[in-house]
């Protein structure tokens, strides 16, 4: 007989269930094997035995937890993802739920029935953890509302006897929060955002959903499998289960989790990890987090593979929700979608919640909207354009205004994801068909075959890329497409269907500048480019496009003769010379021709009845016919020598040289030097012409009055330090340099604290813009001080000049001293010695010397001769007023023939911007990556004259900004020119 104390529970799957203390009294071994235990003084014991490894708890379980009254509840279901979701079950451990399926598979699911219990499974093939940086954070618990404790006190004890979760001594502390489902059930949720900011992040990527739906869309038969609290199923390590330490409330305790719970960071991560290292070599079968999607060609097939997924799953210890599971079925609902072996669809659950979406009234709103239409966005042609007024409701420059345009892009999604169309699978055997489309605002793609669309892809154009010219464009739509869809297209022939003709020349053609580039970049595809009319080019995005004529390659040849005829007797002048050419009437005398062409008239003529003009000019081995341009055709001539891209936007001269070949009217060499200069594009990109703005130089002040300072990167010393914060005295020029291992805002203060202390507190503090230098927490330790901050203005650090050349006169002492780069800091203190004791250039005094009213000792030691008075510390303090007035005078006078040579030679190449008044428009020279960006930004306007050489400009959107006059130059605008004509109507088709 053996004797031992049990707990007694209400109802238990079996008569007794023996735990470790048992078998830890009796001495009981086990033989898992085959199912069996013995121990000396209890025999075999034969009878059906569940071994429990969990150390009971008998507080938790025989005692209520405490309880405190609360007061609020999270009512949100969008809270962050850091806040851990627990979910809920009451059931006991052998019971299953297995998923509806067809006949076909029932055995296979009975064999697995273990696979679908109610509480969740234990794998042994993985644990998460937790890498963290920093100590412990401990974050105080929230209280409880009083309607949510009586359900939160039950989940706790089930989380403990489901081994979830145990009491905690951790020094972490994340506090709990609670939501209601939406069937009333309370959620308990632990906000781990604090843990998440310390801890390392996992790089493990997940799949793409885009990708997951080409390789399931060719099957036929389908089975989704969903993890029974997928998270759960996986242990935390051990070392790191107090780092998950929460608290339900105050006075409720502390208890920390044993399995991986929901909204840590890595989380996520882990899990994917885990599921693609057990299923990853299985070709028929996808995962994404804890949605796994088997599919197979056939029924038979699809048994098979059925069988090998939940073999591995039961394999590790997994277990599956068996009502959410979907077995043998020909279209599944998986991450929102309807999948089919012929079509993918949106899930029409989410479709209708869009379609119910009310009318967003803040940006949060509107982003949330659109975050979930933009995850169908590939069944939505112009979806970029469409919801480019929503877009721009999230700039935080931009104030929320709810428009007609919002509520119109707003209805449209609504209305066509409600009438989304069904996208096939590609078929890979059959040829695909891309079709591409671009307007001023933005890029449109569709995807075919036989018909039927498989993908739409589109996004709107940057603000460089909108001034492109239409040919560019429609190209550069092209590019866009191939890349998104490279895929499918790479090592197989295919079919692109633009409405732009020139483009079906574009491998044939010898290009310039970025149609170039891109030329050649598709080069590594096997495709035909084919025309086809706007109007039929709807499976494109039908974005809207320009009116008026176009800057293209066929500008000239669509110009018909008829066409130049007509708009030559349009204009008098020329209407005139026609009638006297015709009739042999000379010109030279009659005083209403204008005295130009009085002087050419022995090279005008008149073919077919067009005047024109024969010249030879000095580089053309013969002689060019061109035509006269009437006023109402210049700007089509002007924009054919300068806009199209085979001109390429050249100068002024090449710009008339092209125009010399191709037309000819008085004044043309003004009008293309006027049009040049007010090329949008042009001044965009190029370099400014005008002459920097005249020196500026600073007030001369007084020793340690205004402090410049600046952080200069060196190589890490052997101490791990990799700057040095220098500063620098405007007046004595004295020089600081302090080592520093990072350029935090906290480092550079503490730094600035012991220098004031030692060296006495400045005015004024000159800074660059750098993010440290113009935090909140260098500007409350300058405030406390009473140090004034100024700054350079952006990307001018000549602003900063004189500390920038204290740090170059720093670097090349120590490269003088220093064997190795990490052996710096020693030879430090030596070099700020010799850079203070020698006669600056522009004081003509050591700044030693006007800082102290001394000169200093000289290394090797020399003799110093000094005055009696320096001996008496009477005599010294009657003396040195004078002798620092007599030092300062000097530096004084010094620095001001210095600055006068200075600003003389300077000033040679510069010259006042006295065209900057305000309300001038004008160009942001605004330095970005990429060596072909566009360098000047448009849409500024002054608004404020600082200074000579600083203003204060603005932007439509209410950004501001204060530049330094060298960074913006004046905007033209390019006026509207001659009378626009259309030239698509011509009775006339011969071209010129």
């Amino acid at each position: 007989m053996v004797s031992h104390q049990f707990l007694v529970a209400d109802q238990l799957i079996v008569d007794v269930i023996i735990g470790t203390d048992f078998l830890a009294a009796h001495h009981v071994s086990i033989d898992v094997a085959n199912n069996r235990a013995f121990g000396p003084t209890t025999g075999e014991l034969t009878t059906n035995v569940i071994v429990s490894t969990a150390q009971p708890n008998y507080a938790s379980l025989t005692q209520p937890l405490p309880a405190t009254c609360g007061s609020r509840a999270i009512e949100s279901q969008t809270d962050p993802l850091e806040y851990c979701s627990v979910p809920r079950y009451r059931t006991d451990n052998a019971a299953v739920e297995l998923p509806r399926h067809p006949p076909l598979y029932s055995g296979l699911i009975s064999s697995y029935s273990h696979l679908f219990k109610l509480v969740p499974g234990s794998t042994s093939v993985a644990e998460h953890q937790i890498r963290t940086s920093g100590t412990p954070v401990r974050v105080p618990p929230r209280r409880i509302p009083e309607r949510y404790r009586a359900e939160v006190v039950s989940q706790l004890q089930e989380m403990l006897d489901r081994g979830i979760i145990e009491p905690s001594q951790s020094p972490w502390m994340a506090p709990a929060v609670y939501t209601t489902k939406r069937s009333g059930e309370v959620r308990i949720c632990v906000d781990y955002r604090e843990l998440n900011k310390r801890t390392l992040k996992d790089a493990y990527p997940l799949p793409m959903p885009d990708d997951i739906f080409e390789k399931v869309a060719s099957a036929s038969v389908f089975s989704t499998l969903d993890m029974h609290c997928g998270f759960w199923q996986i242990p935390v390590r051990k070392d790191d289960i107090e780092k998950t330490a929460f608290s339900p409330g105050p006075g409720m305790g502390l208890y920390q989790f044993k399995r991986m719970p929901f909204g840590l960071c890595g989380a996520p991560n882990t899990f994917q990890r885990v599921m693609d290292g057990l299923l990853r070599d299985l070709p028929f079968v996808v995962v994404y987090l804890d949605d796994i999607i088997v599919f197979s060609p056939d029924e038979t097939t699809h048994h098979e593979h059925l069988r090998v997924v939940l073999e591995r799953l039961s394999a590790a210890g997994f277990t599956l929700r068996g009502a959410k599971c979907k077995i043998g079925l020909t279209e599944v609902r998986y991450l929102g979608h309807v999948i089919s072996g012929k079509s993918i669809a949106p899930d029409p659950a989410k479709v209708a919640a869009i379609e119910s979406w009310p009318t967003p009234t803040n940006r949060k709103t509107v982003k949330q909207f659109l975050g979930l239409t933009s995850y169908y966005r590939c069944f939505v042609k112009d979806y970029a354009t469409i919801a480019t007024p929503l877009y721009k409701l999230l700039h935080e420059d931009t104030p929320f205004k709810w428009t007609d345009t919002c509520e119109d892009a707003f209805n449209r999604l609504r209305r066509h994801l409600s009438s989304a169309p069904v996208l096939v699978p590609p078929k890979f055997d059959r040829h695909f068909e891309l079709f591409t489309d671009a307007s001023n605002d933005g890029l449109g793609a569709t995807l075919q075959q036989d018909g039927h669309a498989i993908a739409f892809a589109s996004r709107t154009l940057t603000n460089s890329e909108r001034n492109y010219s239409v040919i560019e464009r429609e190209c550069l739509a092209i590019v866009f497409a191939l890349k998104t869809f490279r895929h499918y297209l790479l090592g197989r022939h295919f079919t692109i269907f633009t409405d732009h003709a020139p483009l079906q020349w574009l491998t044939a053609q010898k290009m310039e500048g970025r149609l170039a580039r891109w030329a050649l970049a598709l080069q590594e595809y096997d495709y035909t480019i084919k025309y086809r009319p706007g109007h039929k080019n709807n499976s494109a995005d039908a974005l809207s496009r320009r009116s008026g004529l176009a800057a293209t390659v066929l500008v000239l040849p669509e110009l018909t003769r008829e066409r130049i005829r007509q708009e030559q007797q349009s204009d008098a002048v020329l209407r005139g010379i026609t009638e006297a050419l015709t009739n042999g009437i000379p010109i030279h005398s009659n005083p209403d021709v204008p005295r130009r062409y009085r002087q050419v008239r022995r090279q005008l003529c008149l073919v077919d009845g067009i005047l024109m003009r024969t010249l030879k000019p000095r580089y053309a081995a013969e002689p060019v016919t061109v035509i006269i341009a009437p006023p109402s055709l210049r700007t089509y001539f002007l924009q054919a020598a300068h806009d199209i891209p085979s001109s390429g936007h050249q100068g002024t001269a090449k710009t008339l040289g092209k125009l010399t070949m191709l037309a000819y009217w008085p004044s043309m060499a003004e009008d293309v030097k006027r049009y040049c200069a007010n090329c949008n594009i042009c001044q965009q990109v190029k370099p400014s012409p005008l002459p920097p703005a005249p020196l500026q130089p600073f007030p001369f002040g007084k020793p340690w009055e205004r402090v410049a300072v600046d952080i200069l990167e060196v190589p890490m010393s052997q101490l791990g330090n990799r700057y040095l914060l220098v500063l620098q005295d405007w007046f004595t020029k004295w020089v600081e340099a302090v080592p520093m291992k990072n350029q935090m805002a906290a480092t550079i203060s503490s730094v600035l604290v012991e220098i004031f202390s030692r060296m006495g507190i400045p005015d004024i503090l000159h800074t660059d813009q750098g993010a440290n230098f113009e935090s909140n927490l260098l500007r409350s330790v300058l405030k406390a001080f009473g140090v004034q901050k100024t700054r350079t203005s952006a990307y001018h650090p000549q602003g900063d000049g004189l500390v920038e050349r204290a740090n170059r006169s720093i670097l090349q002492m120590l490269r003088t001293y220093v064997d190795s780069e990490a052996d710096w800091k020693p030879h430090l203190a030596l070099v700020l010695h010799a850079y203070r004791t020698v006669p600056h250039s522009s004081t003509g005094v050591a700044p030693f010397t006007l800082m102290y009213g001394r000169q200093a000792k000289l290394l090797p030691s020399t003799p110093v001769i000094t005055p009696e008075w320096y001996h008496s510390t009477n005599s010294w303090i009657s003396a040195l007023p004078t002798t620092l007035s007599r030092l300062y005078s000097f530096a004084r006078e010094h620095m001001r023939k210095v600055r006068e040579q200075q600003k003389t030679q300077y000033d040679k190449r510069t010259a006042p911007r006295n065209e900057l008044t305000v309300g001038t428009p004008v160009w942001l020279w605004y330095p970005r990556k990429g060596k072909l960006q566009p360098k000047w930004q448009p849409g500024w306007t002054v608004v404020q004259i600082i200074s000579p050489n600083t203003v204060k400009i603005t932007k439509e959107s209410g950004e501001e900004s204060v530049v330094h006059v060298n960074r913006i130059r004046a905007r033209n605008i390019r006026s509207n020119g001659p009378r626009s004509i259309d030239i698509t109507n011509a009775e006339d088709t011969s071209s010129i």
